[in-house]
């Protein structure tokens, strides 16, 4: 009687040679200039429920040797709740990282989740409305020492066709600025300063994002207002020869002026404050911070585990209530060589909010 055994190293050996496995998750090579990343996707999370999709993500490098990886991303998706996206989006370093390039252009048709504004709005102001609209934005930065850029941005976003399954709510009631629908159109400045290693998952650098807008109706804008963000994040191994990341991460935003309810600072804003819904809680001010280490398990596989906590509060009102959330996950590593990952978190926040998300890629 013939007995085959297995080491570990031989079982993935025999993994990674499938033909299936390199052809879906790893056809990547680094003498490639162009990788090509193309599958279709499952996500799930409060906000769309079940969600699917096809994404295509093209990476390649402008100088291979002194210029980090750019890419170009295309989306197209619908989820169970009849949420409709078309997303295209680009980072793209020029040679040398002399320029940097930074877009988005994004359509979406779809039934959302709304609550009224402030940071004590009950379970019980939910309400569903139907609205589409467009958003894009573009970002053009300068180089002015390494990983240091500034520049102008400009952002338009037009939300239309609004309208409330309820017609005792809360936005056909109060009547919020904007509540029919909107057009605003922004220009502003760009600070950013940006040493990561890598900007699909980053392990060692900083990131800080200092942006303004000004709408105005100079610029076709309907209604004129002023928002300020700060994003910063660092990334750093604490452990000598060992691969865990630790992550963290702030992100404020100030808004004031004639801001219409949609784009009130809140929460979910680039995926901030996993255990809530988006636009769970809305006003003038918002602030985000949360901790994240990584680890790898086995093989690609890795686990996650994170805390935060975060606020929204009115103008010249300093925060009466802040909701803390945590949770675990799990990641597989696609792509080696650009450190792509899937997986999915587990999310748990204050006052019953909680939240399950399968993912493309880091949280942040």
């Amino acid at each position: 009687m013939l007995s085959v055994q297995l080491t570990q190293a031989q079982l993935l050996r025999v993994i990674e040679q499938n033909k299936l496995y390199q052809t879906l998750l790893d056809t990547s090579s680094k003498n490639k200039k162009i990788l090509t990343f193309a599958l279709p996707y499952a996500t799930y999370d409060p906000e769309t429920s079940f969600a699917f999709g096809f994404n295509l993500s093209l990476v390649f490098k402008t100088d291979s040797v002194l210029t980090r990886s750019s890419s170009i991303n295309f989306n197209i998706g619908y989820s169970l709740k009849k949420q409709f996206s078309f997303l295209l989006s680009h980072i793209i370093f020029s040679k040398k990282e002399e320029w940097l390039f930074i877009g988005r252009a994004n359509y979406l048709d779809f039934p959302l989740t709304i609550y009224q504004t402030g940071n004590r709005t009950p379970w019980e102001s939910e309400e569903m409305i139907l609205s589409n609209g467009f958003l894009f934005y573009q970002k053009i930065l300068k180089k002015l020492h390494k990983g240091l850029f500034l520049g102008l941005q400009y952002r338009s976003y037009n939300l239309q066709n609004i309208n409330s399954i309820n017609q005792n709510s809360w936005l056909i009631q109060t009547k919020p600025l904007g509540y029919a629908g909107f057009k605003l159109r922004g220009l502003g400045a760009n600070v950013k300063i940006d040493t990561r290693n890598n900007t699909q998952t980053t392990t060692n650098g900083i990131y800080l994002d200092i942006s303004t807008y000004f709408y105005s109706k100079k610029w076709q804008s309907q209604f004129e207002s002023e928002t300020f963000d700060i994003d910063f994040r660092a990334f750093t191994q604490p452990f000598r020869h060992k691969k865990t990341v630790w992550a963290f991460w702030i992100y404020n935003s100030f808004s004031k002026g004639n801001v219409v309810w949609a784009e009130l600072p809140h929460n979910g804003v680039l995926g901030t404050t996993r255990g809530y819904v988006k636009g769970r809680y809305r006003s003038d001010y918002f602030l985000a911070y949360e901790t994240e280490l990584r680890m790898p398990l086995w093989w690609r596989f890795w686990g996650i585990t994170f805390a935060g906590i975060s606020t929204v509060s009115e103008n010249k009102v300093f925060p009466q209530k802040w909701n803390p959330s945590a949770g675990i996950g799990i990641r597989f590593l696609l792509k080696n060589t650009e450190q792509i990952f899937t997986g999915a978190d587990f999310a748990w926040g204050a006052d019953k909010n909680k939240g399950i998300y399968l993912r493309l890629g880091q949280a942040f």
